[in-house]
């Protein structure tokens, strides 16, 4: 699978995700394993993380 179709389905496990989906419900949809999903998921929440960490760390200091 290329790069291009991992973004596309990355993107729409996030917006199903948003809608509370189901990660089981989200493979049925998607056509994926659950635990593909949840790696899906897994990877974009500490991708978040890691983006929250950096930004709090380039606050200025009071």
């Amino acid at each position: 699978m290329g790069k291009d179709a991992i973004e596309i389905r990355r993107s729409k496990v996030l917006v199903l995700h948003s809608q509370g989906m189901t990660e089981r419900a989200m493979g049925e949809v998607l056509k994926v394993a659950k635990s593909t999903v949840h790696e899906e998921i897994a990877s974009m929440r500490q991708e978040v993380a890691v983006m929250i960490s950096e930004y709090v760390q380039s606050l200025p200091y009071e």
